[in-house]
């Protein structure tokens, strides 16, 4: 399978921490899980492109990250440690690591609404959390389908750095910080 240009959907949803556990927020506000995310919580926030007076930040990033996109795992952390009942040599995952790394595009006109404006001001400020939901191999505007595969990684913002080289665009470069809870290629339930 060949991967069509374009065909990639990242969303910044906000996140809660409910008993330890982050919770994705939908636009209406309702919760669920990382472990169990829901069709109807990303189809809330599918749509938002653009910046609207809501109580709830969060939307459809897509059109405004440039394609240097680095999101993903890295190198996770594993024990080694053994038990007076342990067999052979094992090793146990311990922490799931992944970077979380984009540059935003800035909007050219102060004031535009556009997911130029929405990028910018949902990473302006630093210790924001937000469970990143990552997709492959469908438009970003396509709503989500029961068994499709998208990733979430719960990580907070990290601090903005503005880019302005000479005869380039304008940007954003944001460096999440992760909190290294992540839900890899879940097939989507209802």
């Amino acid at each position: 399978m060949k991967l069509l240009p374009g065909n990639e959907t990242l969303l910044a949803i906000p996140a809660i921490l409910k008993a330890g556990i982050p919770q994705l927020v939908s636009a209406t506000g309702a919760i669920a899980p990382i472990s169990a995310p829901t069709k109807a919580i990303l189809d809330s926030w599918i749509p938002k492109t653009v910046p609207e007076n809501s109580p709830i930040a969060g939307g459809n990033i897509s059109a405004a990250v440039q394609d240097n996109l680095a999101l993903g795992l890295t190198g996770s952390q594993r024990s080694g440690s053994r038990t007076i009942t342990s067999v052979g040599r094992g090793e146990k995952l311990t922490q799931f690591n992944f970077q979380a790394n984009v540059t935003i595009l800035r909007e050219g006109v102060l004031g535009a609404k556009s997911t130029f404006t929405l990028a910018k001001n949902l990473t302006r400020a630093q210790g924001v959390p937000y469970i990143l939901a990552h997709r492959l191999g469908a438009r970003q505007t396509a709503l989500a389908t029961v068994g499709e595969d998208w990733s979430f990684y719960y990580a907070i913002t990290g601090q903005p750095i503005p880019g302005y080289g000479d005869g380039a665009d304008q940007t954003i470069a944001v460096n999440f910080v992760p909190k290294n809870i992540v839900n890899i290629a879940h097939a989507l339930g209802a």
